[in-house]
């Protein structure tokens, strides 16, 4: 979260409005901006190491079908 605020020039400890409506409007926007970030950062990253753990899992699943083909099963 550190970068973010690095990156977008955000200093917390000025606000930027004097009405306090005008300040909560501004904290939802910036809040809006970080989970945006975030969620590029971090979730599209996991998320594709889900599927590929998933074809991974899908392709030994396959595999240990194809051992089992030879034998005969009571």
């Amino acid at each position: 979260m550190i970068h973010y605020f690095k990156v977008n020039d955000v200093d917390t400890r000025e606000p930027q409005a004097g009405n306090p409506t005008d300040a909560i409007k501004g904290l939802d926007r910036r809040l809006i901006s970080l989970i945006k970030q975030q969620e590029k950062e971090q979730l599209r990253r996991i998320k594709g190491e889900l599927v590929l753990i998933t074809k991974k899992f899908y392709a030994f699943d396959d595999e240990a079908e194809d051992l089992g083909k030879g034998r005969d099963h009571l």
